[in-house]
């Protein structure tokens, strides 16, 4: 069998993906305007699935799209959503850079991902079965992931117009309920979506079982394809059934005030500079350490590889941070920096993690070692996971790393 062109399956996975969270805001198996938790405004798509409002950017996007994007969010804000989330589905720098702009956080990068359901599927090793309405009526305390108790209405709904277009698995264990995943079907493509095991019941191959289990559903309902969205870290637990990775892509986020408040026009003329380099719009400007979307400028600088940036940044006396510099190619610059006891022990981001972790994460064996003899906090914590760099080189998986750290004392 010809597999079909990365452009081509993308473009599929966009369209099954924007009908699943349609269906799954509206209850019904074949959603359509006028609905009250369905909006569309050009070729971009807002619903509404419970508190939460999603928009979904054309595949191939472009400036109307982002116009389109502004009333998409105005109708969410009319709704009372209480935050959302963007999706795009290629990684577009340019459409970033505008979305950042515009107050939105930088969330999770969805890997995209794709398996031929033409070839041999293997048999699940544990028991997988349709959901039932008692089922569902169990759920609504469950700590299996994905279960939101708000869209089990829905999902209801669609369970009762049986398993057909929209197949609700679930992987049974001691007579227990400890995971799931959906099917979402449009045509001969499947979206492979929610697929979770509760905590204590992981590492014992229930999530392959209910891939497995997904992939044999949506053969048996006519998918000759079955696509979804991977972290880079379960990449390899799906290409060891059989799917390949096609790309990735964009999500962003905002909560709360967020979703009302949005940038003035110079904040957002000073983000927009910063992430193209325009160093002559930022001469004289007063730039803030941490800009309204919640990134460092340096950390949206060295997003978007501008060198310039970086350094302007530093020449009006902002903190150098290292793993921008370095990962930006300015090397000798994040070397340098090591010397400097306040840029060794910068916190930065979301996870507040110092260089040495992000140096050990990103397996920058020649960072860690000046890091190191710089004289770097080798038993200092995160603020996310409040792990060391060397817990953090266990995690990541980087076996020599580790060893340096351990010979130099850390723990």
């Amino acid at each position: 069998m010809r597999l079909p062109a990365t452009s081509d399956v993308l473009a599929q996975f966009h369209l099954n993906q924007s009908v699943w969270i349609a269906r799954l805001a509206s209850g019904q198996l074949h959603p359509h305007l006028p609905h009250p938790r369905l909006f569309r405004a050009g070729n971009t798509a807002a619903m509404h699935p419970g508190s939460s409002g999603v928009i979904m950017l054309p595949y191939q996007g472009d400036d109307s799209s982002l116009t389109d994007h502004d009333s998409a969010l105005r109708w969410l804000v009319q709704r009372n959503a209480t935050d959302v989330l963007v999706w795009s589905m290629a990684a577009d720098t340019a459409i970033d850079l505008a979305m950042l702009a515009r107050g939105y956080r930088v969330s999770f990068e969805p890997w995209w991902m794709t398996r031929d359901l033409t070839r041999p599927i293997e048999t699940p090793k544990h028991e997988v079965l349709l959901a039932t309405i008692r089922d569902i009526d169990l759920l609504s305390d469950s700590e299996i992931p994905y279960i939101v108790r708000e869209q089990l209405p829905a999902m209801r709904n669609l369970v009762a117009q049986g398993h057909g277009d929209v197949v609700w698995l679930l992987a049974r264990l001691d007579r227990k309920l400890v995971g799931q995943a959906i099917v979402n079907i449009t045509g001969d493509h499947a979206g492979l979506f929610n697929v979770g095991v509760h905590g204590r019941y992981r590492h014992r191959g229930i999530g392959t079982s209910l891939s497995l289990a997904a992939m044999h559903a949506a053969r048996e309902r006519g998918a000759t394809t079955m696509n979804l969205n991977s972290t880079p870290m379960g990449m390899s637990i799906y290409e060891h059934s059989g799917f390949r990775y096609l790309g990735h892509g964009f999500t962003w986020l905002r909560t709360g005030a967020e979703m009302r408040t949005a940038p003035d026009a110079y904040s957002r003329h000073l983000m927009m500079a910063i992430g193209t380099g325009d160093i002559a719009a930022l001469a004289g400007q007063d730039i803030p350490v941490v800009l309204p979307n919640g990134m460092t400028a340096q950390q949206l600088a060295a997003r978007f590889g501008q060198q310039e940036s970086l350094r302007h940044l530093i020449g009006i006396g902002q903190v150098p941070e290292i793993m921008g510099l370095w990962e930006t190619g300015l090397k000798e610059e994040a070397l340098a920096a090591t010397k400097n006891p306040v840029a060794r022990e910068l916190m930065v981001g979301s996870r507040q993690a110092r260089p040495l972790h992000l140096a050990v994460e990103r397996g920058a064996g020649t960072l860690v070692l000046a890091l190191i003899e710089a004289g770097a906090d080798l038993s200092a914590r995160d603020g996310e996971y409040r792990a060391t760099p060397l817990d953090w080189a266990h995690a990541s998986n980087k076996p020599t790393i580790a060893r340096i750290i351990a010979r130099a004392g850390g723990h």
